[in-house]
């Protein structure tokens, strides 16, 4: 009997892909939403009501970092963001050139916890394929009910601020590796 090679199986298992939608809005005060869709197809919400001044461009940086580190501590490893803000999809993809010196040190952090996943994808996508993470930041921001099931924090610090400044150099030691 001869022997056949066998058709090669990758024994790794297929990328399981969370996807990370995120948002901002104005009311009362600012609030930043994530919805962070595991690969099962369960749904998590995290909204944060900003408890200080910022832009519309800070607080979209808040509602990424606040996804990433959740999707993060649950385990991603390939992650696809999704956001409506055209900002900051091109600075983080590199279309767009940073000058702001506080939106430097947000894209700086948002480097460093990129590279703490095998593969890291954001796409910039309309308002219209946003919409429950729109919803949550909408809701946050102007303190109406929030929907059951979601989770909420208040942020009294802008990241960039309240982040301490070694945690900051490792995260930037870390991503050079």
């Amino acid at each position: 009997m001869d022997w056949m090679p066998s058709v090669h199986q990758s024994s790794q298992p297929q990328a399981q892909i969370w996807t990370l939608y995120t948002d901002r809005a104005w009311g009362h005060l600012g609030g930043a939403s994530t919805v962070l869709v595991e690969p099962s197809g369960l749904w998590l919400k995290y909204a944060a009501r900003l408890a200080f001044k910022a832009t519309n461009n800070i607080a979209e940086y808040e509602g990424l970092i606040l996804g990433l580190n959740k999707a993060m501590a649950l385990g991603a490893k390939t992650i696809l963001v999704k956001t409506d803000s055209q900002v900051v999809a091109g600075q983080v993809k590199k279309e767009y050139t940073t000058r702001e010196l506080e939106l430097v040190g947000y894209l700086a952090i948002v480097r460093a916890l990129e590279r703490r996943f095998l593969r890291f994808t954001l796409k910039y996508i309309p308002l219209a394929e946003n919409l429950e993470a729109d919803e949550l930041a909408k809701a946050v921001a102007n303190n109406l009910p929030m929907p059951e099931g979601m989770f909420y924090q208040e942020l009294q610090a802008l990241t960039i601020e309240a982040t301490p400044k070694a945690f900051k150099q490792n995260l930037v030691t870390e991503s050079k590796d």
